[in-house]
Order: structure tokens, then C-alpha cells, then sequence
């Protein structure tokens, strides 16, 4: 998410945005902010630190854990990351610049090397910076070509892969038909939390779909629903069946009982799919968020 300061940030030291960051270099240095829930991350991300250097940064960032209001931070090996926390107040843009340079301090102490160059190959030509997907680096003209090949081969892969449609249906069906046997059984026991429990019968067809090799596709969010929906009335008449069998009814009279069975049958039949219905759309807008293949395109300007 960005916020009207990392903008401004950006805008000011000339960097780069994503749909959720902001990026550039600062003092030589290769940063990525983004805001999220009442935080503020600055990440550098392309480091190559050892592992001596990394307990130092940590006693270091620790021991200005306070001064610079973190909530959190880590090092690893490739990365040192710190979470300014807003809790009351928003943190100024004059703080960002302080943290900042605390971290550039640390890095020009330990000699860590400048990231004006491709972040792949370190050549100091053609550099460009380019989003992929959610991630963001540095690239110069060469690596670029060759990593944009790559990237529309596997596009292509993913592209153009078996959905396995049919593994994947049969899965679902399985799988919820199990969930029907235990919903049914959870419904003549304890119908309060049966109606809750019903919305899990669209999870297990969803899990189902994918246990079975299923692959997210153009049909596959309809499959898991159709099966869903097939299952919910089929729970909903296994458990008419039952109430009929108590009362001393054959089963040949599941739709010719007495009328008041039936209706509540009706009602609770549309009932179960009103509530599945907002399973339903979770599961369509996964399937067709799972289709999204990450782009890789060129950075814009912080605006």
C-alpha cells in the first residue's frame, strides 16, 4: 500500500513505484519502502552480508531500536528490514530520512558495496528498473532481454498447462461428498452448528479440486461451485430422508411426505445456498486471482 508520505519520499529522492512499494536508490544504496496496517517497512533488499556483519547490524539496530521507534526488524543474509510502527502518531518524513541514514551509515561502515549497478550481473550499463510481479530490482539492458525471455517462456508454460478439468471435478465431488456424510451427522446431533459448519463443505470442495491435480483455470472456480452447490442439496435431502425415517415415512415419500417437512426442506435448501453463496465468491475471485501470471515490465516514476 502506498501513503501520501512514501510518495512524497519517492517523488523527492527520484524512485520508482509498484502497485504496493515504492523503490530507488538512496545515497548508492538500494531501498524499498511500502506502508500496510498502521506500519511503515523500509527494506534493503540485495545485500550480500556475513554472517560476523550480520550479528553486528543486529546489536546495532537493536540498540537504536528505541531512538528510531521500531516495532520490528531482522537481517539475514541478503536483507535488513526495519518496521517503524504508527501507532498514535504518523511518522513525519523527516523520520524516514533519519532511519534512512542510520542504515546507510551502517552499511558505508561495513563497506558494503554501492547498488548503482545491475543487481544481477553488477555491469554499470543500461540500467533500468523493472516490477516483477510484486518484487522490484535493478537491471541492465542485457540481463533484462534475457530475464524477459525467460519470463515469456514460462508465461507461455503456465499459459497454455493442462487445467486437469476432470481429475480435478472428480476430486471436489469425493472429497465433498465425504463432507456431506459428517455434515449430515453433525446436522442430526447439533443443528445449530451444522448451519455453520456447511460453509466448510465449499472449502473441502476446493481442496478436493486441488488434492486431485486440479490447476486454477477458466472453468475451474464454476467446477468447484457447481459441485459445492451439488453437494449442499444433497446434505439438505439426506437430512429431509432422516427426519421422514423418524417418522415412520418411506423414503419413496422424500418429496410427497407431509407438507411441512417438505417446505422446511424448501427453506432450509435456500437457506444453505444463501450462506454457501459468499463461499462462492471467495472461491471465484481465488480461482481467478491464482490465472494472474506476474508481470515483468518496466518500472514508472514515483507521481
Amino acid at each position: 500500500m502506498l501513503t501520501a508520505r512514501t510518495k512524497s519520499f519517492a517523488k523527492e529522492n527520484g524512485w520508482y513505484q509498484s502497485s504496493s512499494a515504492v523503490f530507488g536508490l538512496y545515497k548508492g544504496y538500494f531501498f524499498v519502502l511500502n506502508s500496510d496496517y498502521g506500519s511503515i517497512s523500509i527494506a534493503a533488499p540485495y545485500l550480500d552480508l556475513k554472517q560476523e556483519v550480520q550479528q553486528v547490524l543486529k546489536h546495532l539496530i537493536a540498540g537504536n531500536k528505541k531512538t528510531l521507534h521500531l516495532s520490528e526488524f531482522s537481517v539475514d543474509e541478503q536483507r535488513v528490514i526495519l518496521v517503524v510502527k504508527e501507532r498514535f502518531t504518523y511518522t513525519r518524513k523527516h523520520h524516514l530520512y533519519e532511519t534512512m541514514d542510520f542504515l546507510v551509515g551502517l552499511f558505508t561502515q561495513h563497506n558494503l558495496a554501492y547498488e548503482d549497478r545491475c543487481l544481477r550481473c553488477s555491469s554499470q550499463n543500461d540500467l533500468g528498473y523493472y516490477c516483477v510481479g510484486d518484487a522490484v530490482t535493478i537491471l541492465c539492458g542485457s540481463c533484462y532481454s534475457e530475464l524477459y525471455e525467460s519470463w515469456r517462456a514460462d508465461k507461455a508454460e503456465f499459459t497454455n498447462q493442462d487445467k486437469h478439468y476432470l481429475k480435478g471435478g472428480v476430486g471436489s465431488a469425493f472429497v465433498s461428498l465425504l463432507g456431506v456424510a459428517l455434515w449430515v451427522v453433525l446436522a442430526i446431533y447439533s443443528p445449530r452448528i451444522a448451519s455453520i459448519a456447511l460453509v466448510l463443505l465449499g472449502f473441502l470442495a476446493f481442496k478436493g479440486y486441488e488434492l486431485f491435480g486440479g490447476k486454477p483455470g477458466r472453468f475451474s472456480a464454476w467446477i468447484i461451485i457447481l459441485v459445492n452447490a451439488a453437494a449442499v442439496i444433497v446434505a439438505n435431502y439426506a437430512y429431509l430422508l432422516h427426519g421422514l425415517y423418524q417418522r415412520g415415512h418411506g423414503i419413496d415419500l422424500a418429496l410427497q411426505g407431509p407438507p411441512a417437512m417438505v417446505n422446511q426442506f424448501a427453506v432450509n435448501l435456500i437457506g444453505s445456498l444463501s450462506l454457501c453463496f459468499l463461499v462462492w465468491v471467495v472461491i471465484f475471485f481465488q480461482q481467478r486471482q491464482a490465472l494472474k501470471f506476474p508481470e515483468f515490465k518496466p518500472a514508472q516514476l514515483a507521481t
